[in-house]
């Protein structure tokens, strides 16, 4: 697989090479995604919504736009009854 250009032309040339024609992307793409290109090759996007409790940070107040990283550091064995309510 070679995807040439930038940002959106480079996902198209990937979705195009796969065959895809849906997209799911994490939140923040919003900001960069040309959703208008990827509906004129008949792809759709979908962004995933992350509604995970709040959890200790090392720096309150609780910031949600963190990578799981963050959760797995802070929480370590635990961080997965803040994902799957896990007891």
């Amino acid at each position: 697989m070679t995807a040439r250009g930038r940002k959106t032309e480079r996902l198209i040339e990937i979705l195009s090479e796969l065959g895809a024609d849906h997209y799911l992307s994490g939140p923040s793409a919003r900001t960069y995604l040309d959703e208008k290109q990827l509906r004129g090759i008949g792809a759709t996007v979908e962004y995933m919504r992350y509604d995970y409790g709040e959890y200790p940070q090392l720096y309150p107040p609780f910031d949600p736009a963190v990578s799981i990283l963050d959760l797995l550091f802070m929480c370590g064995p635990d961080a997965p009854k803040y994902i799957w309510g896990a007891p």
